[in-house]
């Protein structure tokens, strides 16, 4: 019988080129030439591991490994032992541990080759995923215990039954997502999240979201690059697939994390919905359920623990900060009675907007010109203001659950009890005397976000709005083939010309297809999350530490840090309508607080 075989290294991919020129030949034109074109589903199949070919004979029947040939019978034993230690000699070595993702570190065993035959003799290396494993599911039965690997695959098939639904409680929500945490025993999803989308209570679809079967024709436009996210016929994965092709390689591996899909029963949902209803804020309960109508929801790491799935002797804190755009625009094609944009920021004006529909109580001190300054002093400030009126910017967590901040609307003001409270949940962190620890705490939050320059990543991606949404939203009503409604509304009222966007209808149907695209990236990283985790740690683990870590001189203390960049949703395109209508509300709403102000200044002018 001949026999070809194929090593791990080299030798897999150099099997035409192999010295047995002639076995070669045979494996490529008698063998293959009767094998199906279907994979094989025979061990050995995968590049990378010891495989062997069973030759057929011209009657279809596999020959059978048979005793040495005569050509050893005559050498003596001397030959034979030379012969054995040849073989040796040419033995494989052993095949290289490859590690699953661990962590941030991305997964050193991602694909392997396959061979696959075709009918006419051809030999096709062909790359697939492998699926890896980082934990065991147990399972007791009959005084047996048996551990099985689970998967850990960007579609991680475990079914969640409805008993499953105690095991996950209420963390907080955004407009489209419900998100819960993890506080049962197993080890499948210890230190994980869920992340659930919601429905409408009025029966509308979410403000404009993708299909249920993925991309609409347009949004196929914008992110044609993207194959695999065009091809993708399912509204949830298309999510996932944005977060890990378009937003992780622009703010960086390391500081995001996707995720994975998790398929789960409607049963599954239905019960999440009646636990959890009463753990909501009542304004986000009458405004959205859980839709029931999905198959799958988003499993993600907790990034309020620092060790995902392990037992954790030191306490965690969490800090999550919605930054808010970073920058004032200077776009050409802002209407001139609007031209305060580029010296007010976004987040100032729509907080009076906020405070006008009694969403808040009152205005942040906030500005995120100072978060992201890259200066200590203007970071550290902007912290404090974030501290003082948190509203639902600022939160934190002590080992995942929420201890400053609110759920879902936020708190407004930090009250003298509330800090106190705080003040007394620091102390296992942060080992300093009472009525310090608060501003240890701001200090080491200021310090970490200055040190670890990620909000530089974010302001990059975010300056991709180079048109704002009043020049942008002229291309999108060209991309979707409808007279520009801008446009008419601007010669209806008369208040600017429409002369100077003839330009954005001109340009080129790509350059138009690139400025959408680049706003709606934009509008992910204007409204993005960072989530900052703390443990206090010694000097000589530090340094040894694979996390980073900062010395806070004021407290004498160590820290290692993660920062992680969260809440990365594709935006629809369909919402540049919604964005231009929000645009327009809120700078109405200041400048007529600015005229508001005049008057009563002109008045105590008079008075005076």
């Amino acid at each position: 019988m001949e026999r070809a075989s194929s090593s791990s290294s080299e030798s897999s991919t150099s099997m035409a080129s192999s010295s047995d020129h002639q076995t070669s030949h045979f494996v490529t034109s008698s063998m293959l030439s009767r094998t199906s074109s279907s994979s094989s589903s025979a061990f050995g199949d995968y590049i990378g591991t010891e495989s062997c070919f069973d030759i057929l004979e011209e009657n279809g029947v596999v020959s059978a490994p048979t005793r040495p040939s005569n050509r050893y019978r005559y050498g003596g034993r001397r030959r034979e032992e030379r012969e054995a230690r040849a073989a040796a000699a040419r033995e494989f070595p052993p095949l290289i541990p490859l590690l699953a993702q661990t962590e941030n570190l991305l997964p050193h065993m991602p694909w392997v080759l396959k061979r696959v035959v075709t009918s006419d003799g051809r030999l096709i290396l062909r790359e697939e995923k492998v699926r890896h494993h980082e934990y065991f599911r147990a399972h007791r039965a009959n005084g047996r215990l048996t551990l099985h690997l689970v998967p850990l695959d960007d579609d991680m098939e475990i079914g969640l039954e409805p008993k499953d639904a105690v095991d996950w409680s209420y963390r907080g929500e955004g407009a489209v997502n419900l998100v819960l945490a993890y506080t049962g025993s197993s080890p499948s999803f210890l230190g994980k999240m869920m992340r659930i989308q919601k429905m409408p209570n009025d029966g509308k679809e979410d403000n404009g979201n993708t299909s249920g079967n993925g991309l609409t024709s347009h949004e196929k436009v914008i992110w044609g690059e993207c194959k695999e996210l065009v091809s993708c016929q399912n509204k949830e994965i298309v999510e996932f697939l944005f977060v890990k092709h378009v937003m992780r390689p622009l703010l960086g591996h390391k500081h995001v994390n996707p995720g994975m899909r998790l398929l789960v029963a409607k049963e599954f949902l239905e019960s999440v919905e009646n636990i959890v209803t009463s753990q909501r804020p009542s304004w986000r309960a009458d405004a959205a359920s859980v839709d029931t109508n999905r198959n799958s929801v988003l499993l993600m790491d907790d990034l309020t623990l620092f060790a995902h799935g392990r037992v954790e002797d030191k306490p965690c804190l969490s800090v999550e900060i919605k930054p808010k755009c970073g920058f004032l625009p200077s776009s050409s094609f802002i209407a001139e009675e609007n031209v305060i944009k580029k010296s007010i920021t976004r987040f100032e004006m729509h907080q009076v907007l906020k405070l006008h529909d009694n969403e808040i109580s009152e205005i942040s001190e906030y500005d995120p010109l100072d978060l992201f300054s890259g200066s200590k002093d203007r970071i550290h400030k902007a912290i404090r203001a974030l501290y003082a009126t948190p509203q639902n910017n600022f939160r934190v967590f002590l080992n995942g659950s929420l201890v400053f901040g609110g759920l879902g609307g936020g708190t407004c003001k930090t009250t003298s009890k509330v800090e106190q409270d705080f003040e007394h949940l620091l102390k296992d962190i942060i080992k300093t005397k009472d009525g310090s620890r608060a501003n240890h705490f701001i200090e080491l939050v200021a310090e970490t976000v200055y040190t670890s320059g990620v909000l530089d990543h974010l302001l990059d991606v975010q300056k991709l709005d180079k048109y704002n949404i009043e020049g942008a939203v002229h291309v999108y009503y060209d991309l979707i083939n409808q007279p520009c409604r801008v446009c008419k509304e601007l010669e209806k009222s008369k208040t600017s010309s429409t002369s100077q966007f003839s330009f954005m209808h001109s340009i080129p149907m790509a350059e138009k297809v690139n400025v959408l695209k680049e706003f709606l990236i934009s509008a992910t990283a204007k409204d993005c999350s960072v989530m900052i985790s703390f443990r206090s740690t010694d000097a000589v683990i530090s340094r040894s530490s694979s996390h980073s870590n900062l010395h806070l001189e004021s407290a004498k203390q160590e820290f290692d840090y993660k920062v992680h960049f969260i809440d990365l949703d594709m935006r629809p395109l369909k919402k540049m309508e919604v964005y231009y209508e929000l645009d327009k509300k809120i700078m109405n709403t200041y400048l007529e607080m600015v005229k508001k102000k005049e008057a009563r200044g002109e008045r105590r002018a008079q008075r005076q």
